[in-house]
């Protein structure tokens, strides 16, 4: 009798070890960072991918200073970004980057009130942009975006570039050329746009911190609908 009781509580104890370690495991889920100057509020993007990957947990940023204290608090398994932004963080190397009209980049624009701005004149212009790099980053994304580097006004969201306008703080906004219809839409000003010369921004892509370890988070992204990728403001990807 003590022997078969030794015998079930062997059993017991065995099968309460490997529940244990089952749960241990599935805890274990991939992170995936997101940080996106998008027309689209960080929470939105958030709680949208979250519901298409369901076994990555997705966080948001809203601020470039926020990813940066995350990141060194609690490395992800792999950051979504523009590639001036993946390029700030040294042990994640990009694995694919996203696509617009068949292209990595897409051009950067000026947007202003009722008439073109002028190129000529933008070193002593005041221009609103979206900050995604931090200050002194963005003074030198700037500098090789502009012919003359002119007095910038950031702001976090792309919706807050509107009030820079409204309220003639700036005299024209820079912004991808994705980005203009969205604005054009919330505004009842006659915004026009005006080319810059060899000016373009890479787009969305994904980089990991170990490319070995990260196969189901980078197939996962890549898999996801044409509704999602819209979200992420790319229409395919390419490695």
């Amino acid at each position: 009798m003590r022997v078969l009781f030794r015998k079930i509580i062997f059993l017991v104890l065995g099968g309460l070890l490997l529940l244990s370690g089952d749960n241990t495991f599935s805890a274990e889920k991939e992170t995936l960072y997101v940080f996106l100057p998008s027309t689209s509020r960080p929470k939105v993007i958030q709680e949208r991918l979250s519901k298409a990957c369901k076994n990555i947990e997705i966080i948001s940023f809203g601020k470039i200073e926020d990813l940066k204290a995350r990141i060194v608090s609690a490395p992800p398994t792999a950051v979504l970004s523009l590639p001036k932004v993946l390029a700030l963080f040294d042990e994640y190397s990009v694995v694919f980057s996203g696509t617009i009209n068949g292209s990595r980049e897409q051009k950067y624009v000026l947007l202003s009130v009722d008439k073109k701005a002028k190129l000529d004149g933008l070193a002593t212009a005041r221009v609103g942009v979206v900050d995604f790099l931090g200050r002194r980053e963005m003074k030198k994304f700037l500098a090789l975006q502009l012919p003359a580097l002119p007095k910038f006004k950031r702001v976090t969201k792309v919706e807050d570039l509107l009030p820079l306008l409204n309220f003639k703080m700036v005299d024209a906004i820079l912004l991808p050329d994705s980005h203009v219809s969205f604005l054009q839409g919330k505004s009842k000003l006659n915004l026009v746009a005006t080319q810059i010369k060899d000016s373009k921004l890479a787009v969305t892509a994904l980089a990991v911190r170990t490319p070995q370890k990260s196969n189901n988070l980078i197939q996962t992204i890549r898999s996801l609908n044409d509704e999602i990728k819209r979200l992420l403001e790319v229409e395919g990807w390419s490695e």
